[in-house]
C-alpha cells in the first residue's frame, strides 16, 4: 500500500497517506480454566483437582485504563466465573464515554472466554494491553489459570496481550486546513467531493466516522449522554475539516454616540 509510487501520488494530490495494521474488529480476549503449565499465571504448588476460585482469592483485570477487581465469591464453573466478571465490568462502565468495549462470553472446551470487542473500528483502542493478576489466598482450594490474547492470536505468550484486529486503516490527511479548500473533501461527503476527487475501488471498504466539529459546541465533544464510541472514530482517526474562526475569542465592539456639535 505504502509504495513509493502511492506515496508520491498522494503528495502530488495534496494529501498525506498512511496505513495502520490491526484495526477493524479490534479484540482482546481472556480465557479461564484449570491452572497448568500452559496458562500465563504461575502454576500453584497445591491446587484443587478441578477449576475453583476461593472467596478469599483476588482477581484484578484491566484494559485501556479501565479495571475491575473480583473477590468475595467462590466459583467452581469457568462460565459462571466469566459471566460474573463480564457483569461486573459492564455495570462499572455503563456510561457512554467509558463504554468503549462490547463484552461477550464463549466456551472453548473446558475453558471460558471473555471477548472484548472495541466499539471504535479504527485505531482508537488498538494496541491496548490487557493485564490480569490473580492473588491466591488458599492454595489447597484454588485452581484457576488464564490466557490472554487478541483477535489475531491467542496464546500463553505475553506477546499477544494487546488488542488487535485483522484490518488496515488507510488515512488520507489533506494538506490544506479547513473544509472550503480541502483536497479530499470531508466526512459525510461523497468520496469524490474533494478538489482532487478521491475515489475508492475494489475490496471491502468502511469509511470511519466522526461528528465532532470544534466550531460546533453541540457536536458531542464531551457530552456523557451521547454514545459516540459505538459508531465513531473521533479519538484517533477522523477529523472533520473546519475553517479557523479568526474572531472566535471575541468579536464585540464598543458602542458610542457621536453627534454634530
Amino acid at each position: 500500500i505504502l509504495t513509493t509510487a502511492n506515496l508520491a501520488a498522494a503528495t502530488a494530490a495534496g494529501a498525506t497517506l498512511t496505513a495502520t495494521d490491526g484495526a477493524g474488529v479490534v479484540m482482546s480476549k481472556i480465557m479461564f480454566g484449570e491452572n497448568s503449565s500452559s496458562t500465563e499465571n504461575s502454576q500453584t504448588t497445591a491446587v484443587s483437582s478441578t477449576f475453583s476460585v476461593h472467596v478469599s482469592d483476588v482477581l484484578d483485570l484491566s484494559l485501556e485504563g479501565f479495571s475491575i477487581q473480583m473477590s468475595g465469591t467462590a466459583f467452581t464453573s469457568t462460565m459462571t466465573f466469566a459471566e460474573a466478571i463480564m457483569a461486573s465490568w459492564t455495570a462499572k462502565y455503563a456510561t457512554a464515554l467509558a463504554n468503549r468495549w462490547d463484552l461477550a462470553t464463549a466456551e472453548n472446551s473446558s475453558f471460558a472466554v471473555i471477548e472484548f470487542t472495541a466499539r471504535d473500528q479504527g485505531t482508537g483502542s488498538l494496541g491496548q494491553a490487557m493485564t490480569a493478576s490473580f492473588d491466591i489466598e488458599s492454595g489447597t482450594l484454588t485452581n484457576m489459570g488464564y490466557v490472554i490474547g487478541n483477535g489475531e492470536s491467542f496464546t500463553s505468550s505475553g506477546g499477544d496481550n494487546s488488542s488487535k484486529g485483522s484490518s488496515i486503516v488507510l488515512t488520507l490527511e489533506a494538506a490544506t486546513a479547513g473544509d472550503l479548500l480541502s483536497e479530499i473533501g470531508n466526512f459525510g461527503d461523497a468520496v469524490a467531493n474533494g478538489s482532487r476527487k478521491v475515489s475508492l475501488t475494489g475490496g471491502n471498504f468502511l469509511e470511519l466516522s466522526s461528528t465532532y466539529n470544534p466550531n460546533i459546541s453541540g457536536s458531542n465533544a464531551t457530552r456523557p449522554d451521547e454514545d459516540v464510541y459505538a459508531k465513531e472514530s473521533r479519538r484517533n482517526d477522523v477529523r472533520l475539516a473546519a475553517e479557523a474562526r479568526v474572531a472566535a475569542s471575541s468579536n464585540d465592539s464598543t458602542f458610542s454616540r457621536i453627534g454634530w456639535l
